[in-house]
């Protein structure tokens, strides 16, 4: 009988002992559920693309208030905007100015980007940027800009970016394609000509001496990726200084906003041996979307000597 009692007690106390595991781990699940893991970044840059949003959800997060960011070029953000939307190219992200607008904002609350439309990815590279400063909530509107203002004309806008570079700097963006009677009247004058449009790149990704200049002629934004001093020395005309180790600094804040990213951009530093431009090439294209680059294999001494009346002599820094 007592090794029979003995047997009892050993069961009930095993089963005690279970029920005690069984309530521990209800207790430590709950705790787990009641508090939710916080990330840096729960919205990936690759899943705030993904996720675009539609006309309509977006239209509801712009009537409940949420914040809305123009990825697209500066001239661009003041010909017309959405109504209410600031100003945030990708270039930007990092700037003092992008810092006053960012730091009273909840990091967790929602932002909607969008640029022209669904081919342009300055958007998308807007919203990388966003995630890396830690929004964790950043969505992509993906038809853009232009299906929006038809769809809601009303809820347009039109207005400068307050901080718009000045100067010789905005005298050249005026002066480049970015302004809209300027591309309507070369558009025409292509047409009347019988061209189809800019040269292709030739197989290399390198373009001739020749196309360079047929691209130029049409308004496309020349780069210049050598040095500052053999910028300043001369450059070919209406061309901006950018090289590689320049694309995110304050240099670059202030002239990449001026460029349209989907827009032909032509790269060229001293000649065909010279690899600075293809570097700030694949930087352009790889973290800031640009969708259209062309690399000039000649240089810039061939150009010289080709076209010496195309060339902007001892500029100050």
């Amino acid at each position: 009988m007592a090794s029979s009692g003995n047997s009892a007690a050993g069961l009930i106390s095993r089963a005690l002992a279970l029920v005690a595991v069984a309530v521990l781990v209800g207790a430590v699940d709950a705790m787990i559920r009641q508090q939710p893991i916080r990330l840096t970044r729960t919205v990936q840059p690759q899943a705030a693309a993904d996720a675009g949003l539609t006309l309509q959800q977006a239209k509801t997060l712009h009537a409940s208030g949420v914040l809305f960011l123009d990825a697209r070029g500066a001239a661009a953000y003041n010909r017309g905007h959405i109504a209410g939307a600031e100003w945030m190219h990708a270039a930007e992200v990092f700037t003092e100015r992008a810092g006053a607008l960012f730091e009273p904002l909840d990091r967790d609350a929602p932002i909607v980007v969008y640029c022209t439309g669904r081919d342009c990815d300055a958007s998308k590279h807007t919203a990388e940027r966003l995630a890396e400063v830690g929004f964790t909530d950043v969505r992509v509107m993906a038809p853009g800009y232009d299906q929006w203002i038809k769809a809601f004309p009303r809820l347009g806008a039109t207005g400068a970016v307050e901080h718009a570079p000045d100067g010789d700097w905005g005298k050249l963006a005026h002066e480049h394609a970015e302004d809209e009677g300027a591309d309507a009247a070369g558009d025409a004058a292509t047409a009347a000509a019988g061209d189809a449009g800019p040269p292709p790149t030739p197989s290399g990704g390198k373009l001739t001496l020749e196309e360079a200049r047929a691209l130029w002629e049409q308004g496309a934004v020349f780069l210049d990726a050598r040095t500052r001093e053999e910028f300043d020395a001369g450059h070919i005309l209406l061309a901006f200084w950018l090289p590689f180790d320049q694309v995110f600094t304050a240099h670059g804040a202030e002239v990449l906003p001026m460029i349209d990213p989907s827009g032909t951009v032509v790269i060229y530093c001293v000649g065909g041996d010279c690899d600075a431009s293809e570097q700030t090439a694949i930087r352009l294209e790889a973290e800031l979307g640009f969708t259209d680059l062309r690399i000039m294999g000649a240089g810039y001494d061939d150009w010289v000597a080709a076209y010496p009346d195309d060339v902007q002599l001892d500029d100050g820094p």
